[in-house]
């Protein structure tokens, strides 16, 4: 029906080039007040516009992701693409899955079982952080190794992985005591971090 009462003169002419009244719809996806012409609402038009009406075409189902338990809208033909059964809210948490001590239906013929050294030191940088675990120091990448808490290399999960600084690393595989950046090296004066009485 109608809306008489709220009509409104255009103030634009058509492409005919006649000038129109312009009755008001109510938006049927964002609810939001919009005026088109008579002939508009004879058509069927509900929407206010172009992206609405294609929202109102989506259907969304909500998905939980299966790593932090997050939920997410996802389109119904987007599950048919999962093969395992399980979704994930970002490319993060589908790693974290499909890693090492991840979720078994997920993980890839690659992953293996830790016996290969593949890529750890990324893996570290990403679960663990991008500064020694030691003295927090992280200005350049080149400078932090990856220690192997056990000391097998071949254990790569993600709870024997520890970022050190070249320094740290040096110092923990060797046995030797530990310094302080702040104070500078603590019962060390090889020539390789100077010396530190300054004689």
């Amino acid at each position: 029906m109608l809306d008489e009462a709220n009509k409104i003169w255009s103030n634009k002419c058509d492409s005919d080039g006649r000038y129109r009244w312009l009755y008001p719809l109510t938006c049927l996806q964002c609810n939001k007040i919009f005026h088109v012409p008579k002939h508009w609402i004879s058509r069927g038009t509900k929407y206010c516009g172009k992206y609405c009406s294609a929202k109102s075409k989506e259907s969304k189902v909500t998905v939980t992701c299966a790593w932090c338990s997050k939920t997410k809208d996802i389109q119904p033909s987007d599950m048919a693409k999962s093969r395992s059964g399980l979704f994930f809210c970002n490319r993060d948490c589908k790693e974290h899955a499909q890693s090492l001590g991840g979720l078994p239906g997920v993980q890839l013929p690659q992953t293996g079982t830790g016996t290969i050294p593949n890529k750890y030191r990324k893996k570290a940088f990403r679960w663990v952080s991008k500064v020694c675990q030691k003295c927090n120091y992280g200005k350049d990448l080149r400078m932090l190794d990856v220690h192997h808490k056990d000391g097998n290399r071949l254990n790569n999960l993600e709870s024997n992985l520890e970022v050190l600084c070249v320094w740290c690393h040096a110092l923990e595989t060797r046995g030797v005591e530990y310094h302080d950046w702040a104070c500078g090296i603590v019962g060390n004066t090889s020539p390789l971090h100077g010396e530190v009485d300054g004689s």
